[in-house]
């Protein structure tokens, strides 16, 4: 059943975009793949997906590495319901979508596990949900970075077809600025609960690991370029780069983090 929520949560994702690719390289309007149903449907079959796994798991869904991907996927996936209240960010919503629809995809790669219900579970279930919130600001950071980079590449080359479909440099700095603090806030409370309940498990304990280290140096190069931002006044293409090499070493971090433990921790 899980299956097949997530395989019509795929469809609902990538059909938008593929419809907006196949509109610009023909030149006509995508028509009906262009709804804005397709979204708010995706959104609602990996809501039920992780209702599913929650049910046969009986555990939280976000204990799971499945359910990790597909949480962080429906979170970024309202986030772009959001910022689409906004002009010309399509382009933006591509780059969104496209993520989505790869950590779905990866989490339907994933066998199913089982996590310990109980009550401990539910303080892991909210570090987690703040460590993916954290992730999903990055993202929407990544996105709006790397269409600030494309946009401003475009206008000193003086490639101008199509710049009126893409936000303006200003607001893309300025929307990438704030998702950044939002996901260095959310993830800086989740490593602090993450680390609350490490101790509390073991005091004797030491906090090694990819996870930890991993999660360390993230935390640290968003740091710096918050305060790069707030005091040395760096705006525009260095926060831009900031957000695009950022997501990809946090990308990176998961990925290893996953492969060498099997899990969101190594222990």
């Amino acid at each position: 059943m899980s299956t097949l929520f997530t395989s019509l949560a795929l469809f609902s994702i990538l059909l938008p975009v593929f419809g907006r690719v196949r509109s610009r390289r023909l030149g006509k309007p995508s028509g009906w793949t262009s709804h804005r149903i397709w979204a708010p449907m995706g959104v609602s079959c990996v809501l039920a997906s992780l209702v599913h796994l929650g049910w046969t798991s009986g555990g939280w869904p976000v204990a799971t590495v499945a359910g990790g991907l597909q949480t962080v996927a429906l979170l970024i996936a309202l986030a772009w319901l959001g910022l689409r209240r906004r002009d010309r960010m399509e382009a933006a919503g591509s780059i969104l979508l496209s993520l989505v629809a790869v950590l779905i995809a990866v989490s339907m790669l994933e066998p199913p596990s089982y996590a310990d219900p109980g009550v401990e579970s539910l303080y892991v279930a909210l570090h987690l949900a703040l460590i993916f919130l954290g992730m999903v600001g990055y993202a929407v950071s990544f996105a709006l970075s790397a269409l600030f980079l494309l946009q401003r590449h475009r206008l000193k080359k003086k490639l101008l077809d199509g710049i009126q479909d893409l936000p303006s440099l200003e607001t893309l700095d300025q929307l990438n600025i704030r998702t950044q603090a939002f996901g260095f806030v959310a993830l800086t409370a989740g490593i602090a609960m993450g680390v609350v309940l490490a101790f509390e498990g073991d005091p004797a304990q030491t906090l090694t690991g990819p996870t930890v280290w991993g999660t360390a140096a993230v935390w640290i190069w968003y740091a710096v370029g918050l305060q790069t931002r707030l005091i040395g006044g760096w705006r525009g293409r260095s926060a831009a780069v900031f957000g695009v090499v950022g997501f990809g070493a946090l990308g990176i971090t998961i990925g290893l983090t996953v492969a060498l433990s099997g899990g969101w921790h190594a222990a």
